[in-house]
């Protein structure tokens, strides 16, 4: 299932990116395209999210998702109907593979960090291909044809049945405890969203930098969950949070600036995972809460509000003022599950 969900996950970033670019963001309405689309794709997580859990049908979720990209490709529609459909199929999907994904985490990290790791991957190649290769359309859609029916097919293998296995949907107690870890993790989602903007390299163009930097990113999100499995969640925070902020004070440097990266998205997994293990009732809002989060860090690039130096220094700052956040959400998460069950995270 998680091999399905990861192939897919690459898949489906990189039909929204194709089609974002090759059908929307060049045209008159952009910006409004591009907006639009992290609105959809990200924000509208949270209220579907909680329409997922209620209805437990994860995989199906999905594969409608799938569906929608690949229609996405494939409709001669005005570049705003493309930017819908391919938004709400972006969400569609994340949140059926997360939720299936958590579901089967059992309390880890590293299950979600290698579903996540390959979506990064894709949509930088779909958005350079976008407006490079305009006919890959149908050959996309065809993949995310098979992409949903791969899903299907695994899931009903392991379940036997269309339905998932969520929670009976309920909320959690919204006690100090809870309030103060979401509140910290969603800070930490908004601080990531907008380092992934804002992070500006002069040597980022230059081969075979560019290509290390991507691969960074993604094997920083695929590696981070199992390192926090094995080292325990606020250790293995700490450790690459604060080598990544000293190795921003030196990313002038390409070797120094690769690290940086791959070490500040390590803690990405521990992240969505950290909410979602406290939030049983409710994983795809949780899910989506924090999507929501990833919607306004990228506002202030897309709306062109981003004030802050683009300098080392404020990466570095940036960097520990994440881990300041997500060690208080993690500690806050800790106390929140002694009270209720005298057991720690770690």
């Amino acid at each position: 299932m998680l091999t399905v969900y990861t192939v897919s996950h690459f898949l489906a970033d990189f039909a929204s990116g194709w089609a974002l670019y090759h059908g929307a963001a060049y045209s008159e309405q952009g910006i409004l395209c591009v907006v639009l689309y992290a609105f959809l794709a990200f924000a509208m997580q949270m209220p579907l999210g909680l329409c997922a859990d209620r209805l437990n049908h994860n995989a199906i979720c999905a594969a409608a998702g799938c569906i929608m990209l690949g229609i996405a490709c494939v409709i001669p529609a005005s570049p705003l109907v493309i930017t819908f459909i391919a938004g709400l199929g972006n969400a569609l999907f994340h949140l059926g593979g997360g939720i299936d994904v958590l579901n089967r985490c059992q309390g880890k990290y590293g299950p979600l960090g290698i579903f996540v790791s390959t979506g990064a991957i894709g949509i930088f190649y779909g958005c350079v291909l976008g407006s490079t290769a305009p006919n890959l359309g149908l050959p996309i859609a065809l993949a995310m044809a098979g992409a949903a029916l791969a899903i299907l097919c695994v899931h009903y293998r392991v379940f036997h049945r269309w339905s998932s296995d969520n929670a009976s949907l309920r909320f959690p107690a919204l006690n100090r405890f809870y309030l103060a870890s979401a509140g910290c993790l969603f800070c930490v989602v908004i601080m990531r969203s907008y380092m992934g903007f804002a992070l500006s390299f002069s040597w980022k163009s230059t081969a075979p930098w560019g290509i290390m930097l991507l691969c960074a990113l993604a094997a920083g999100k695929f590696g981070g969950g199992l390192i926090a499995d094995r080292m325990g969640s606020i250790t293995a925070s700490a450790t690459t949070l604060l080598l990544a902020a000293l190795l921003f004070l030196l990313s002038d440097q390409p070797l120094a600036g690769v690290l940086a990266v791959w070490l500040f998205n390590m803690t990405m997994p521990v992240t969505l995972g950290a909410l979602a293990i406290i939030s049983e009732g409710c994983k795809g809002f949780a899910f989506g809460l924090l999507t929501f989060g990833l919607f306004l860090g990228s506002l202030p690039h897309l709306l062109g509000l981003d004030t802050l130096p683009h300098t080392p220094l404020t990466y570095a700052i940036i960097a520990m003022l994440s881990l300041t956040f997500l060690y208080m959400g993690l500690a806050n998460m800790a106390k929140l599950q002694k009270c209720s069950s005298n057991t720690t995270i770690d």
